[in-house]
């Protein structure tokens, strides 16, 4: 399996008991999530990343241009 990361490098990768991918981008600082399943169904791929530091439509757009986040991810803790 691979997947695009828009050149943005990934650091602090954490993988959770019940298998959650959990990683920050060292560009952007934004927090983002590998999710995956077994097979790809109709509505969702295999594989796709998840930014949870951004929200709603941004999230669909196309990303046009380096963006700098006003907050960066240092680090996080998955409890």
């Amino acid at each position: 399996m691979s997947i695009s990361t828009d050149n943005v490098e990934m650091s602090n990768v954490i993988g959770a008991a019940e298998g959650r991918i959990i990683m920050s981008g060292n560009q952007d600082g934004n927090l983002y999530e590998l999710h995956y399943q077994e097979a790809e169904s109709w509505f969702g791929k295999r594989v796709k990343l998840i930014n949870h530091s951004i929200g709603g439509v941004q999230s669909l757009l196309p990303k046009f241009s380096s963006q700098k986040s006003e907050g960066v991810c240092a680090a996080f803790l998955l409890t």
